[in-house]
């Protein structure tokens, strides 16, 4: 395995890891430069490995942006906004 594809396949351990286990979701400060919008968010997270389930970019209402991308494993990505930076979150299983 070649260094760049261990890399990959660290950081996306890490990143699937740090969402199923914290509760309200958290920053990355290695994640925040590929966080400027939604395609820069999904071409990193398919170089590191995801498979993409669902793109949001939409705005709900003036003022009301909605920016992420959803991995088929459940980890949310959110485009940087408002000081949080690299933030990530596991998706909420409707019961």
């Amino acid at each position: 395995m070649d260094e760049q594809k261990l890399r990959n396949y660290l950081l996306k351990c890490e990143l699937q890891y740090r969402a199923k286990h914290q509760e309200e979701g958290g920053c990355l400060e290695w994640l925040a430069p590929y966080c400027g919008s939604v395609k820069e968010i999904e071409r990193f997270l398919r170089e590191i490995g995801f498979r993409i389930k669902r793109i949001v970019d939409e705005e709900a209402w003036p003022g009301e942006v909605h920016q992420w991308v959803v991995t088929h494993s459940g980890v949310i990505v959110y485009v940087n906004r408002d000081g949080l930076n690299g933030f990530f979150a596991k998706e909420q299983q409707v019961k």
